[in-house]
């Protein structure tokens, strides 16, 4: 292979690598029977597989860095956690 690849063969083969070695973790989890009991985990590990490798461009695990900020900032600007479950009902003279 030619050591002056391109911008699009490179990123290719970025993320052909990085399929890989997501490939192997995914296998790691599917052969542990602690996880057998879980419910299509091979669906759910190859959709999060591909929801990594979407925001992770260049395979340096930057993903994790980005949500931390995104926990944070949520925190600094007040981010109160959602109640749990449907909202309060309310009578027509509790409405605006």
């Amino acid at each position: 292979m030619p050591s002056n690849l391109q911008g699009g063969k490179s990123f290719g083969l970025l993320k052909e690598q990085q399929r890989v070695k997501l490939d192997e973790i995914n296998k790691e989890y599917l052969e542990d029977q602690k996880y057998r009991d879980e419910e299509d985990l091979a669906e759910k590990l190859e959709g999060l597989k591909n929801k990594y490798a979407e925001f992770d461009l260049n395979d340096q695990g930057e993903i994790v860095s980005l949500h931390r900020v995104l926990i944070f900032e949520d925190k600094a600007n007040g981010g109160a956690c959602k109640p749990d479950g449907p909202p309060p009902k309310r009578d027509i003279s509790s409405l605006p």
